[in-house]
C-alpha cells in the first residue's frame, strides 16, 4: 500500500486551453500577419497556480526558442506569425510525484470568429477538458479538495457559452458511443455469420471428398 497517497480518491479539475487571434495592422518584417495567444485556464475561477507549477508550450520551430516554460499565472504565450501549426503542451504539478499531463493544440488564425474587439474581429479556439487525479498523493490531495479558493463557473469570462455545450457535446459523444457499439455488434455478427459459413462450406468439401472416395473405382 502507497503511503504517500489518498488511496480510493478522485479529484478532477476542467480547465479550457486554446487560442484567440487577431489580424495585425500591417506585416511584420518577418512577414507574420497576425497576433495570437495560446492558453490554458481553469473552467471555474481559482488560481491554477496552487497545483499547478509550470506549463510547458511547445511551439514550430521555426521560433526561436520554441520551448516556453511559463511558470505562473496567467499560463499563456503570445507571439505573432502567419501560419497555423499544432502546439504541445506539458503541465507539471507542484508535486514531482503526480504525473504529468499533456495536451495539444492547432493554433487557430483565419476561424472561428467569435467575437469582435476595438471593431476588430477575434478569432477564438478552445477545448474543454479535465485534469482527472486518481489516488493523488496527499501534497496535492490537501490542494485539491481545499474550495476555499474556487468559485463556480463565471460565464461572464468567456466567448462561449460552456454551460450549454458542455451537456450538448456529452450528449453527442453518447450518441457516437452508441452508435460505435451497435456497429460493433453488428459486425461481430457479420464475422459470427461469415465464419459459421465458412465452417458449413469446409464441411460440405470435406464430405464431398468422403463421397469421391467411395465411388472411384478400385484398382484391379
Amino acid at each position: 500500500m502507497n503511503r504517500d497517497r489518498a488511496i480510493g480518491t478522485t479529484i478532477v479539475k476542467p480547465i479550457v486551453y486554446g487560442n484567440k487571434a487577431v489580424l495585425l495592422p500591417q506585416k511584420t518584417p518577418q512577414g507574420h500577419t497576425h497576433q495570437w495567444t495560446v492558453y490554458v485556464r481553469p473552467f471555474n475561477v481559482e488560481p491554477l497556480g496552487r497545483f499547478i507549477r509550470r506549463i510547458q508550450f511547445k511551439l514550430h520551430t521555426d521560433y526561436e526558442d520554441s520551448t516556453r516554460n511559463v511558470d505562473k499565472e496567467p499560463f499563456e504565450v503570445t507571439e505573432t506569425g502567419w501560419g497555423e501549426f499544432t502546439v504541445q503542451m506539458r503541465i507539471y504539478f507542484i508535486d514531482s510525484q503526480e504525473k504529468q499531463a499533456s495536451c495539444n493544440h492547432y493554433i487557430a488564425l483565419h476561424q472561428p470568429v467569435i467575437a469582435h474587439e476595438n471593431n476588430q474581429p477575434v478569432v477564438v479556439k478552445e477545448v474543454y477538458d479535465e485534469l482527472v487525479f486518481i489516488n493523488p498523493t496527499f501534497r496535492m490531495y490537501e490542494v485539491l479538495s481545499d474550495k476555499n479558493y474556487i468559485r463556480e463557473h463565471d460565464p461572464s469570462l468567456w466567448y462561449f457559452d460552456y454551460q450549454k455545450l458542455i451537456p450538448e457535446s456529452n450528449n453527442n459523444l453518447k450518441s457516437l458511443a452508441d452508435q460505435a457499439e451497435k456497429e460493433v455488434e453488428e459486425l461481430s455478427e457479420a464475422i459470427k455469420t461469415v465464419g459459421e459459413t465458412i465452417q458449413r462450406y469446409r464441411d460440405e468439401l470435406k464430405q464431398l471428398q468422403r463421397d469421391d472416395r467411395k465411388i472411384l473405382p478400385r484398382k484391379q
